[in-house]
């Protein structure tokens, strides 16, 4: 599938609103991510910058924002229950590292794909 899926227009609206532009988006995919009630599942952004989890709820849109920076690596793991989720682990000790659960859909070559891009910022072809 690639790291690019459509990205929806109330996604693309709300990068724009935080001054970031289409063209700027290195990776946005879908992830399995529901963080509260009422919010729809979060997608996974990222730049050459930083990384955004958002959403297309009307208010809520940005869920968390961070900057590649702060990020020490990211990686696959796996629950015992066989769900496939993305391990941010941020440089600082005092942060928490972040569980992001992954649909089904992807392909072991596509989380290949998805962590080199998201550990290197590598930008993957938008063909």
């Amino acid at each position: 599938m690639g790291l690019l899926e459509p990205i929806p227009q109330g996604i693309l609206v709300l990068l724009k609103s935080i001054g970031i532009s289409e063209d700027a988006v290195v990776v946005a995919r879908k992830t399995a991510l529901k963080p509260v009630y009422g919010i729809p599942t979060v997608w996974l952004i990222a730049t050459h910058d930083e990384f955004l989890l958002c959403s297309t709820h009307k208010t809520r849109g940005v869920w968390k924002k961070f900057s590649r920076d702060t990020v020490n690596s990211i990686r696959v793991e796996m629950s015992i229950m066989r769900q496939k989720f993305l391990r941010i682990i941020y440089r600082s000790l005092d942060e928490s590292d972040l569980l992001i659960p992954l649909p089904n859909v992807f392909t072991d070559v596509d989380l290949d794909d998805l962590t080199r891009c998201l550990n290197t910022d590598s930008s993957p072809s938008k063909d």
